[in-house]
């Protein structure tokens, strides 16, 4: 009996270290893929735009959400795919949330540039744990941005959101005790200044977004 329980363990383990470690795309019921032919996204003059690209598949069967700090779902970090926002100028925090943890990005954003930033799957004792990882022009991880665009789906939401910015606004107290648990070294690699985006696209393709409407 010990032989049969062990046995039968592992073959019950397998398929999640298969599903663990396969490089599959991912799928929500909240993205829908931008139709082919979409006229890719430049800078606008009055608003800047912040890409959020996933480009690998470990836990695909786990999307991470993107939400602002008033708890709106801006959009699903699905695996294997990338989407985009458009935005006022502003300050604004966006936090990563359905796997293990939750991780965040503060983002200083001006108009007329696009920001980007990397959601890193990471293994968990259970689920999928997040990074949230701002990309700087001056950062090795910028030369990977042509690929990583090139690589994943382009989605974009089926109900856009505007976020909701700090202006104004003050952080609720889960927003704030996520943010004041990284130590200033940890802020400051999760933070995103108005010179850290690209006035231009790093490379073709650039992610195409659709525009969202004000709530």
């Amino acid at each position: 009996m010990p032989i049969a329980v062990a046995k039968f363990s592992h073959f019950k383990l397998l398929p999640v270290a298969v599903l663990a470690l396969v490089g599959c795309a991912g799928h929500s019921d909240f993205m829908t893929k931008v139709p082919e032919g979409t006229q890719a996204v430049a800078p606008v003059s009055d608003r800047a735009t912040v890409a959020f690209i996933r480009d690998s598949g470990i836990g695909f069967v786990v999307n991470f959400s993107i939400i602002d700090q008033a708890g709106n779902l801006l959009g699903d970090a699905v695996a294997k795919s990338h989407f985009a926002l458009q935005l006022p100028p502003g300050r604004y925090f966006f936090f990563a949330r359905g796997g293990e943890n939750t991780d965040v990005v503060q983002a200083d954003v001006s108009a007329g540039r696009i920001y980007y930033v990397h959601v890193v799957p990471r293994f968990g004792a259970w689920l999928a744990r997040v990074e949230l990882d701002p990309i700087k022009p001056n950062e090795e991880d910028a030369r990977s941005l042509q690929a990583w665009l090139a690589a994943t789906n382009h989605l974009t939401p089926l109900i856009p959101k505007v976020p909701t910015s700090v202006e104004g606004n003050a952080l609720p107290d889960w927003a704030s005790k996520a943010w004041s648990t990284l130590s200033p070294s940890d802020q400051a690699a999760h933070s995103l200044s108005p010179n850290d985006g690209w006035p231009v696209g790093p490379a073709e393709p650039a992610p195409k977004v659709a525009v969202a409407s004000p709530r």
